[in-house]
């Protein structure tokens, strides 16, 4: 529960550094690129679900419906994952192979040490909310 709530503050901050950083363009963000290869297999292992949904499938009560559960869960994690990608694809200019979590970090605007904090904190919390319980 605190990761998740970590997690929803840090896309507040960076929703919000990213109005900051003025006008929203969304023509940096073409709907057809060159390179379609990685759309799907980003997600997919983003979320793990070849690992989480065997085991959780294992620990859920009988009457679980699997596919409402997985459905619910992945849109949900997309969208929190969609969110601060477009804003921060459509306000900052990237360069090479940076990253958003790069490019907030090199960022010197109005909202500089609360995004950079958070950048720092993202890895930690992402792990630790990562590591299994026993059941």
């Amino acid at each position: 529960e605190a990761a998740m709530a970590l997690n929803l503050a840090f896309i507040i901050e960076w929703a919000s550094a990213s109005f900051g950083e003025g006008l929203l363009q969304t023509s940096r963000v073409p709907a057809m690129g060159p390179n379609q290869g990685l759309l799907m297999g980003r997600p997919i292992f983003a979320f793990a679900s070849v690992v989480n949904v065997p085991s959780w499938a294992n620990e859920m009560k009988p009457k679980t419906n699997v596919n409402h559960c997985v459905w619910i869960g992945d849109g949900v994690a997309t969208l929190l994952l969609l969110i601060p990608g477009l804003l921060g694809a459509w306000s900052y200019d990237f360069t090479g192979s940076q990253d958003l979590l790069d490019v907030i970090d090199a960022d010197d605007g109005r909202f500089a040490i609360p995004s950079r904090n958070t950048v720092y904190l993202l890895p930690t919390v992402v792990l630790l909310s990562g590591l299994p319980v026993q059941s």
